[in-house]
C-alpha cells in the first residue's frame, strides 16, 4: 500500500512541474484580423471579450505570426506575453500593443 502512495505522490509531483505559473504569460482566445489597405496587410489578434461590458475587445500585433495562421478571421486560442513595443495602425489610425506569441492552435 505505501509503494502506491509513494508512487501517486511522484506521479503527482512530476505532473506539477510541468505546469508553467509564469504570471506574464497569458492565454486567450482570439480572432486574427487582417488589417489590409493599399498601404498596409498586416495581421492582428483581436482577443474574445471575457465579459458583455466591454464594447470593443482589445486588439493587439502579433511580432511573431506564423504564415499559416495569416488567415482572416481565423478563430485561434494563444498564450501570449505583452511587449513594450507599440505598432502604429496605418487604416484603423491607432497604435496597438506589440505581443510575442508563445503558442496558438486553431479552434
Amino acid at each position: 500500500m505505501s509503494k502506491y502512495l509513494l508512487l501517486l505522490l511522484l506521479l503527482i509531483g512530476c505532473w506539477s512541474c510541468q505546469k508553467t505559473d509564469d504570471p506574464s504569460i497569458l492565454e486567450d482566445e482570439a480572432t486574427v484580423v487582417n488589417e489590409i489597405d493599399e498601404d498596409c496587410n498586416q495581421f492582428l489578434i483581436s482577443l474574445e471579450p471575457r465579459d458583455s461590458i466591454l464594447i470593443r475587445p482589445p486588439v493587439f500585433k502579433p511580432e511573431n505570426l506564423s504564415d499559416e495562421f495569416m488567415v482572416d478571421m481565423l478563430k485561434v486560442k494563444i498564450s501570449y506575453r505583452i511587449t513594450e513595443k507599440r505598432y502604429n495602425s496605418c487604416t484603423y489610425g491607432e497604435n496597438f500593443q506589440i505581443i510575442n506569441i508563445i503558442k496558438i492552435q486553431k479552434r
